[in-house]
């Protein structure tokens, strides 16, 4: 007989602190830290192209709305808007 034991990562969250664009002022994300998940991450502001942290999340510009999506190594992604 064999014994199989699954370990699970913990859940997958990217901290981060959103301004709203308002009254003809620029909105923000600022991106303090992925964690959970397992190691690796990698990030996207389309939801398509991965790769590295974008160098410049901000401004966002007024009326658009900006996506923020971190995926781990295991292919796990938490989006935040």
């Amino acid at each position: 007989s064999t014994t199989v034991s699954l370990v699970s990562s913990p859940e997958l969250f990217a901290n981060v602190v959103t301004v709203q664009a308002d009254c003809g002022t620029n909105g923000s994300i600022i991106f303090n830290a992925a964690t959970g998940g397992t190691p690796g991450y990698t990030y996207s502001l389309d939801g398509t192209t991965f790769g590295g942290l974008p160098a410049n999340m901000s401004p966002v510009l007024v009326n658009t709305t900006a996506t923020l999506t971190v995926r781990d190594a295991q292919g796990c992604e938490d989006d935040t808007t």
